[in-house]
C-alpha cells in the first residue's frame, strides 16, 4: 500500500513537471518570436532615421547654396529663424546643469 501511495504521488509530481515544461517552453517560444518580430521592426525604424537625418543634413547643406529653401527648413525646425535668439535652456534648469 505504502509503494503505491508512493509511485501515485511521484507520477503526479513527474506530471506537473512536464506540463509546467510545455508551459514555459510554449512562454519562450511565443517570446523568442516576439523578440525578432520587435528587432526587425528596430532595424526598419533605424534605417529610416538614418536616412531621414542625411536628408536633412543635404537640405541644410543645398541651402547653404540655395537659401529659397529655408522657410521649409525653418518650418521643420531644421535651421533657425534669421533673428532669432539662441536657443534657451527649458524652464526650470539652470544652463549647464
Amino acid at each position: 500500500m505504502k509503494q503505491s501511495f508512493l509511485t501515485t504521488l511521484l507520477a503526479g509530481v513527474w506530471m506537473l513537471c512536464a506540463v509546467l515544461t510545455v508551459i514555459l517552453a510554449a512562454q519562450y517560444y511565443f517570446s523568442m518570436k516576439e523578440t525578432e518580430r520587435l528587432r526587425l521592426r528596430y532595424a526598419q525604424i533605424s534605417s529610416a532615421r538614418a536616412a531621414m537625418q542625411a536628408l536633412a543634413e543635404d537640405s541644410i547643406n543645398f541651402s547653404q547654396q540655395n537659401p529659397s529653401i529655408d522657410p521649409v527648413l525653418q518650418e521643420f525646425k531644421l535651421k533657425a529663424k534669421p533673428g532669432a535668439a539662441a536657443p534657451t535652456a527649458p524652464a526650470g534648469k539652470a544652463p549647464g546643469k
